[in-house]
């Protein structure tokens, strides 16, 4: 049987509050309507925080379940995996470009270049 983890537990012990996905979605873009009205660092903490944060517990709970989710097809998994591929890589080929056409690393980062070095390579 393979390891499931402590979010999935929780939810299958009875503490989720079983929050159809479709009212977690509906709650989000009621929640998204109301940040536009709200303050710009009020809508990106606290306004989207929580609906989003619903919207993947749904989710997740309907994964879980077994339920078939409109994440959960190919395409959409390709479209999650190639982002992150590019995020995992791109700081590193922007650096190597930049050495490449002689420009001083530590200026280009805005930052002395020990500390530029490690975080492109641990990307």
């Amino acid at each position: 049987m393979p390891a499931v983890s402590a979010e999935i537990r929780s939810m299958n012990s009875g503490r989720w509050i079983g929050l159809p996905v479709r009212w977690a979605a509906l709650l989000t873009i009621v929640g998204y309507v109301a940040g536009l009205f709200a303050p710009m660092l009020f809508m990106a903490s606290a306004v989207a925080a929580v609906q989003l944060g619903l919207l993947v517990a749904a989710l997740a709970a309907a994964g879980a379940a077994g339920r078939s989710t409109m994440l959960a097809g190919r395409a959409m998994r390709f479209l999650g995996d190639t982002p992150f591929a590019f995020y995992l890589v791109h700081d590193l080929v922007l650096i190597m470009l930049l050495v490449g056409l002689g420009a001083d690393v530590g200026q280009a980062c805005g930052r002395a270049p020990c500390w530029c070095w490690p975080a492109s390579l641990s990307a």
